[in-house]
């Protein structure tokens, strides 16, 4: 099968990411840098102190990651070898669904629009768009891990063919269940839902052999929620400087240099409430109106849930050490705060990270059953 083959893979730990496309990491004792092989977030698995498996790049960087070690076990990062994945297992008849499908052709195109691949069975030809999905947390997978219009875009047009099959390529191993990510992208979570009927999907979970190839896909039940645009949420603010600020009815405040956690809600609409955050001008409603109004915001972490989780996940970030400021977005309720403080950035934080996705996904295998 497709992976590693005879291909040298070297063992490094991640520092950090530099930009999409390049990462630090050490490597033998040396600090060196590496080329990324995956446009998305990746925010659960390329954190400080991770294990990360390199192989040979041409180009500028001499390596790039292809695997994280993850809870053990390997997950390959490189979303360009999701279609050799596929093609192979089907070639090799190891992907359950496609034993009497032939592959016809590499990237077909529809109009503007290409796809994967065509493929013929009991005569018809249909088109493959393979998503690689590298998002899993307590055995559920998620896609996509950032916001990407022209994933909802391949929806769109696959579904016009009426010969779409959509295949998620889940890149860990051990997982019961998939749901498009509706928390992070919840554009291309309503386009799925909208064309469900219109496309076959199929979702995939990874499995490997010693040698980090990938030796099979075991199917995945898929499950898409019906959902409203409500819930709760987290902002990170990054604070370059010491800043003396006056917030509303709270007055002059100190903020020291480092990084803000503030959590709130959004129950009529969460991602306009969010949008409306990220803007510099506008006028001061909410004590965090003042606080993003100086400092960016570094990420916005929503949670869809139509649960009043507001409070409890307040409590949850305090439970981390971070520091709360007292009284600040907590006027409404009996908390001390909605607003923690910490010298260093959360989102590089493990137990952070994994609070957020405990939050989206810890009750689903249990609310849908897995396989």
């Amino acid at each position: 099968m497709t992976s590693a083959g005879n291909t040298p893979l070297r063992d490094a730990v991640f520092i950090q990411r530099l930009n999409r496309f390049v990462a630090r990491v050490t490597l033998d004792g040396t600090i060196c840098s590496v080329r990324v092989p995956n446009t998305g977030r990746l925010a659960e698995l390329l954190l400080p102190g991770k294990q990360v498996v390199l192989v040979p790049s041409p180009g500028k960087y001499p390596y790039k990651i292809q695997y994280v070690i993850f809870n053990g076990r390997p997950v390959l990062i490189d979303s360009i070898m999701s279609n050799a994945v596929f093609r192979d297992c089907v070639v090799s008849g190891v992907m359950p669904g496609f034993e009497d499908f032939e592959i016809v052709r590499r990237e077909p195109s529809v109009g503007n629009h290409r796809f994967d691949y065509a493929v013929r069975h009991d005569g018809r030809d249909f088109f493959v768009e393979i998503k690689s999905c590298t998002l899993a947390w307590n055995s559920v997978a998620s896609f996509p891990d950032a916001v990407s219009a022209r994933a909802a875009e391949h929806i769109r047009v696959l579904a016009e063919t009426k010969r779409g099959i959509i295949v998620f390529m889940l890149l860990h191993e051990g997982l019961d269940l998939f749901v498009p990510n509706y928390h992070t992208d919840f554009a291309f979570y309503e386009t799925l839902r909208h064309h469900k009927n219109d496309i076959e999907m199929r979702a995939y979970s990874a499995r490997y052999d010693r040698d980090y190839r990938i030796a099979g896909m075991v199917p995945v039940r898929i499950e898409i929620p019906d959902v409203e645009p409500r819930g709760v949420y987290v902002l990170v603010l990054r604070a370059g400087s010491d800043a003396d600020l006056s917030i509303g009815g709270l007055g002059a405040m100190k903020f020291s240099k480092g990084y803000y956690i503030y959590v709130g809600s959004g129950m009529n609409n969460l991602f306009k409430r969010i949008e409306y955050h990220r803007r510099k001008r506008k006028e001061p409603h909410w004590h965090i109106d003042y606080l993003s109004g100086r400092f960016p915001v570094a990420a916005a972490l929503p949670i869809v849930t139509k649960e009043k989780l507001e409070c409890g996940l307040a409590r949850s970030v305090g439970a981390l050490g971070y520091r709360c400021i007292e009284k600040f977005g907590s006027s409404d309720c009996s908390c001390p705060g909605h607003l923690f403080f910490g010298e260093t950035n959360p989102l590089h934080d493990e137990r952070f990270i994994g609070m957020i996705y405990e939050y989206r996904y810890g009750g689903m295998t249990r609310q849908y059953g897995g396989n």
